[in-house]
């Protein structure tokens, strides 16, 4: 496996890691805005790591298979973490953190590269990341 592969899968996982984090909170709170605002993050990581995948398939020539997701039991993780949120603050202020973390990662990958492909998805993912930022500081 090269350098560009273990990059896009490490990415398939965050994005995954997070796509359930989100699915995972939904079940911890009554509050239907919340609830709407989680659901929606939740499609905006599937997107990410539909994208990546496809990246990677450009790039290998092979599907990308989730069965090692699937195997690293991230649904256990998250459960441990017992994320609650009782306001819609509450919500922004962690998802702020969640989305400035992705963005500041996908920066880092992107200027780590010199592969054009890999670059430009790594740019765009930083610039949505971004975009989600400044929806979330308006709710605080």
């Amino acid at each position: 496996m090269n350098t560009a592969e273990t990059i896009i899968e490490l990415a398939i996982r965050e994005e995954e890691y997070t796509y359930q984090l989100y699915k995972h909170a939904e079940m911890y709170t009554k509050d239907k805005e919340i609830i709407e605002k989680l659901s929606g993050l939740a499609s905006i990581e599937h997107a990410h790591k539909a994208k990546l995948k496809s990246l990677y398939e450009v790039l290998t020539g092979n599907e990308f298979v989730d069965d090692e997701i699937q195997n690293m039991k991230i649904s256990d993780a998250i459960i441990q973490d017992d994320i609650k949120f009782e306001n819609i603050k509450e919500l922004a202020e962690y998802a702020l953190s969640i989305e400035d973390n992705a963005e500041h990662i996908y920066r880092g990958l992107a200027s780590a590269t010199s592969i054009t492909e890999i670059k430009e998805l790594f740019t765009a993912l930083a610039n949505e990341e971004a975009e989600h930022k400044e929806i979330f500081k308006r709710l605080l």
